[in-house]
């Protein structure tokens, strides 16, 4: 296959998000941390993630991770988001590259969506610059770790004990009644933003090996 042929560092796919309404212009997907190989993990987490998170807000572009919520408001709270390999971030972290998914929101003029867009990859190439041998190092090791690994974890789930906190922009949401449905209707109010911490639940365990 392609993928397997280029066998990439990086991974980065691009895309477009419905569903919740926020303030960002750009939510982002990094292969869920518990999933990935620990060694990439701790790279992740400890360099590459706050790097992109502050240069996007230093640009004016500020990032949330994706707002994983259905049916509800993200001011109760968050879930990290776990993509299986049947999406394109899931499938590269199998090959322990670091992967992205870029969502930007519908609801965002067009021509915005393309600038963070391009925001992004700018940043995204010059943080790979910045530890471009420390994603290559700690690529090697998890490669060479796995060749003599014999039990591999399959299933994941929320360890709903683990609470953090995210710093959000959101917008405040009232309920209506669906005329077609005639079941309650979220709806999210552009006209009472908010900024502040909401719960994040972003720990997963080992649910099957």
């Amino acid at each position: 296959m392609i993928y397997q042929a280029w066998d990439p560092d990086v991974f980065i796919d691009t895309h477009v998000t419905d569903g919740a309404d926020y303030q960002y212009v750009m939510t982002l997907i990094d292969s869920q941390k518990d999933k990935l190989h620990p060694i990439i993990s701790k790279v992740m987490q400890q360099n590459i993630l706050p790097t992109l998170y502050s240069e996007m807000e230093k640009s004016g572009q500020p990032m949330s991770p994706y707002v994983n919520v259905w049916g509800k408001s993200p001011e109760e709270g968050m879930e990290g988001f776990l993509e299986y390999p049947r999406f394109a971030s899931g499938y590269s972290a199998l090959f322990n590259a670091f992967p992205f998914v870029t969502e930007t929101h519908m609801r965002k003029p067009f021509p915005e969506r393309v600038d963070v867009t391009y925001q992004f990859l700018k940043v995204a190439l010059n943080t790979c610059s910045k530890y471009g041998s420390v994603i290559q190092k700690s690529r090697k090791e998890a490669n060479e770790f796995i060749k003599n690994q014999q039990i591999f974890p399959l299933l994941w789930s929320i360890d709903s004990t683990q609470k953090d906190s995210l710093f959000f922009r959101g917008y405040s949401t009232t309920l209506s009644t669906s005329p077609v449905t005639g079941l309650d209707r979220l709806n999210f109010d552009r006209g009472r933003p908010y900024s502040k911490y909401i719960p994040y639940f972003n720990t997963f365990k080992t649910a099957l090996k």
